[in-house]
């Protein structure tokens, strides 16, 4: 495939297209496909070669995923930008075009991941140059999702198993990553609503779902809705694959605090499993008496660093393109805590048996694995409402030893339980645990 030549490339899309294969043209348009790297295949004006051998507006699609390549190839991720929307806005109009039929998802999920990918990676390029502005390039890629999320969700003559709207899940979940990064979760409202009217918020495949999860749970811990966003962090943790331990790893970083804050405290084995053993302190001082407390100071030790860390904002998510790893069940891990985390699964799609790389998902055929991995970032975007300079609350209960052990004791019901999940469940308490 890395020597194929450009008519032979052509030929395979047009074949894919003409039997309605959607996985195998998802492919030869897909950026983690080898076929990428191959010099015949990087041009910068493939127009008329296309338009010989593919209609329209499939010939517009294929030479501006050719000259993607190109810039790829130049390492101009700007303009990869400009040619991958391209790809996504001539897609859409053959999409709109599809009546009853959704053998095209794959393909719509491999063109906007990869809009996605190199909106973030043209944004980095240009403020690396001084240039641009911080979340430009990814808003307007979220307008393109948007655009081929509303043909998803408004397909209501198609049977069940031939609706686009099983495309809806994968777009609100890039769209997602995208909100978290610019610092908009306002914008998230409106596509949890979809989801919760949905009558197949239950039928996607587990991959996504645990990420669709994953990100409501971390805006209902950002939303103080704790006790939603244990219920969906908990789900996002058992039903992670097993192999995943990154992946779980980032979802205890958010599920700890919440746990935590609830009055259940994790056990050693777990954080030392998932090295998150800067918790270890903090699980100590709930059983400290406030006097032992007091003396040591060990409160305003473990919590003091908060007040040195930078704003959030600042954090960058410097990943090019994140993973992509399957879903399956799973039952096991150690208990989470005293008042007990789930048993175990793992980090990104699901876990223990179920869908593995290359398997269908019972209900959406077209969907292999390839299409259901969850992409996390390498590190947790600074997500939330915008972190304010701690106030002069929040710097009584970080020095005041005996605040904290009431607190940690009874963390619902003390008077001073919200400044605390404040601090706990914060930007900046996060950042402090993220190596």
């Amino acid at each position: 495939m890395a020597h194929i030549t450009l008519n032979q490339y052509l030929q395979q899309v047009l074949e894919a297209i003409d039997s309605r294969d959607g996985s195998f043209c998802a492919e030869m348009l897909s950026f983690k496909h080898p076929h990428v790297a191959n010099p015949r295949l990087q041009l910068s004006s493939p127009e008329e070669k296309c338009q010989q051998l593919l209609e329209p507006p499939y010939d517009e699609m294929v030479a501006a995923h050719l000259r993607c390549t190109f810039a790829v190839s130049n390492h101009d991720f700007v303009e990869a930008y400009k040619c991958q929307t391209v790809v996504v806005q001539s897609f859409l109009k053959a999409f709109q075009a599809h009546k009853e039929e959704n053998w095209a998802l794959p393909i719509m999920f491999a063109v906007t991941l990869d809009l996605r990918i190199f909106a973030n990676n043209a944004e980095q390029q240009l403020l690396s140059k001084g240039k641009g502005k911080v979340g430009d390039m990814l808003e307007k890629a979220a307008e393109q999702l948007m655009s081929c999320f509303r043909v998803c969700a408004s397909d209501n003559r198609a049977g069940i198993d031939d609706s686009k709207k099983w495309g809806m899940l994968f777009l609100i979940n890039q769209l997602f990553k995208i909100y978290f990064k610019i610092n908009k979760l306002h914008l998230c409202k409106p596509l949890i609503r979809a989801i919760d009217s949905s009558n197949l918020k239950d039928e996607y495949s587990t991959a996504q779902r645990v990420t669709y999860k994953y990100y409501v749970g971390r805006k209902a811990m950002f939303d103080s809705d704790f006790k939603q966003a244990e219920e969906y962090l908990s789900f996002s943790f058992t039903h992670c694959h097993r192999s995943s331990q990154r992946n779980k790893r980032l979802i205890l970083i958010y599920l700890l605090p919440v746990k935590m804050l609830l009055g259940h405290m994790p056990t050693p084995q777990l954080l030392q499993k998932y090295d998150l053993m800067q918790f270890t302190d903090i699980t100590k001082a709930r059983g400290k008496p406030p006097a032992a407390q007091r003396s040591s100071g060990q409160a305003r030790d473990l919590l003091h660093p908060l007040r040195h860390l930078p704003h959030p904002g600042e954090a960058e998510d410097h990943h090019l393109q994140e993973p992509l790893q399957e879903s399956v069940p799973s039952a096991e891990d150690p208990s989470a805590s005293s008042g007990r985390l789930p048993r175990g699964a793992e980090d990104d799609e699901g876990g223990g048996r179920g869908l593995r790389r290359g398997s269908v998902h019972p209900r959406q055929p077209h969907l292999h694995g390839s299409h259901q991995g969850l992409y996390f970032p390498s590190a947790p975007e600074a997500g939330g409402q915008q972190a304010e300079p701690v106030s002069s609350a929040v710097q009584h209960i970080l020095t005041s030893a005996p605040r904290m052990h009431l607190l940690l004791h009874n963390p619902v019901k003390r008077a001073g339980a919200q400044q605390f999940s404040l601090i706990l469940c914060s930007p900046f308490f996060l950042k402090l645990i993220v190596k």
